[in-house]
């Protein structure tokens, strides 16, 4: 069983997919000294390459991990013990793994673009899709502000119309 000290995305590897703001981002909570993981879930594109060679710049090699083709049981297993699940994409045309990540119970936290705030009613946690302070902010928030914990799970009822 995995150990509850991750974060959780999913989504090809595509710029638009914004996965470096996470990697800017852990970089930012490592020099904080919060040792928290990232997993990244996805299909695997010629673009991994820029987001490799970023790891390796920052040293986060032992902090991200990329995972790709990997069955459905393992997929379910990391959205069910994941701390949150992040969105973090610039543009998306709807967003099925906002779905599975609500269907698990996952706390959540979303890039603030106009997709997202539709498809969940303006009622989820959103951080600026530019802004790895944000995200770090938001991240730390959903960690340990005990008072926020709510605004980072979705209901399930909002999505529910989605299947």
């Amino acid at each position: 069983m995995l150990k509850r000290k991750y974060f959780l995305s999913v989504g090809s590897f595509e710029k638009r997919k914004n996965y470096s703001i996470i990697i800017e981002t852990a970089y930012l909570l490592k020099n904080l000294n919060y040792d928290f993981k990232f997993y990244i879930v996805g299909y695997k594109t010629k673009y991994i390459k820029v987001l490799e060679n970023k790891l390796k710049k920052l040293e986060l090699e032992d902090t991200i991990y990329f995972l790709h083709n990997i069955s459905n049981s393992e997929l379910s297993q990391l959205y069910s013990s994941c701390i949150a699940f992040i969105y973090p994409s610039r543009y998306e045309g709807f967003g099925i793994p906002l779905i599975e990540a609500t269907n698990h119970k996952c706390k959540i936290i979303l890039s603030d673009i106009v997709v997202f705030k539709e498809i969940t009613e303006n009622k989820g946690q959103y951080f600026q899709s530019t802004s790895s302070n944000d995200l770090c902010y938001n991240i730390l928030n959903c960690v340990f502000d005990k008072n926020k914990i709510s605004q980072y799970v979705i209901d399930k009822k909002i999505l529910d119309k989605f299947d």
